[in-house]
């Protein structure tokens, strides 16, 4: 296999790397297609729409782990893992959007727009209550704080739900969180391990909801 590192260099940058062999040629030239979808989507004429591109036997076959994002305007992509990400995961897209998971909750992005630069959890002597502070870069470059008052409902019942044509036995959560200026609610499905399959999340006043599919 290619190493990833080098990997990653030639997808960002979309340059033209040259292999030996067929099945690193292969896996480059899957993610390349995955993620033409860009995440930001600066101009519409060069957005597609991954759903229309990928197949379930296109993920099984990447041999790369695969990220699927989407904002609430349709906008979509498919992100490739850092190399060494350990618990918390940086995923990233052709672009150079870059998003961050812990647990499956999204802790910070880059590349998006007025980006979520850290998020951070305090737990409180209620139970089941705690505090989400969620820092952003606005448009005008100042650092602005989100307090957000979080607590959590648990489904303890199993159901189905499809991921691009495979299906996961998952339970799902429902978050509840309010602040100052916004109400949310982010819903996160999980398998019988635990793993978060996917979630529908707040990202940030400008992106709104994201939904994230873990794909392979």
């Amino acid at each position: 296999m290619i190493r990833f590192r080098e990997f990653a260099l030639c997808f960002i940058f979309l340059t033209n790397c040259s292999s030996t062999n067929e099945d690193e040629q292969t896996d480059f030239q899957t993610l390349m297609g995955l993620s033409a979808s860009i995440i930001r989507g600066p101009s519409p004429a060069v957005t597609v729409d991954t759903r229309k591109i990928i197949t379930r036997e296109i993920i099984d076959t990447a041999n790369v782990p695969l990220l699927f994002v989407e904002k609430e305007d349709g906008t979509n992509g498919t992100l490739g893992l850092f190399p060494d990400s350990g618990p918390i995961e940086s995923w990233f897209g052709a672009d150079g959007t870059i998003v961050t998971l812990s647990g499956g909750r999204i802790v910070a992005s880059r590349g998006m727009g007025e980006d979520l630069m850290g998020s951070k959890r305090f737990e409180t002597p209620v139970s089941h209550q705690y505090s989400n502070k969620m820092r952003y870069l606005t448009k005008d470059n100042q650092l602005e704080d989100h307090n957000f008052m979080c607590t959590v409902s648990e489904n303890t019942d199993f159901v189905t739900i499809d991921v691009f044509d495979k299906k996961y036995s998952v339970r799902h959560s429902v978050e509840s969180c309010v602040s100052r200026k916004a109400t949310i609610e982010n819903i996160f499905w999980r398998d019988t391990l635990g793993n978060m399959i996917a979630s529908h999340q707040f990202h940030g006043d400008k992106i709104g909801m994201l939904l994230i599919m873990r794909l392979n």
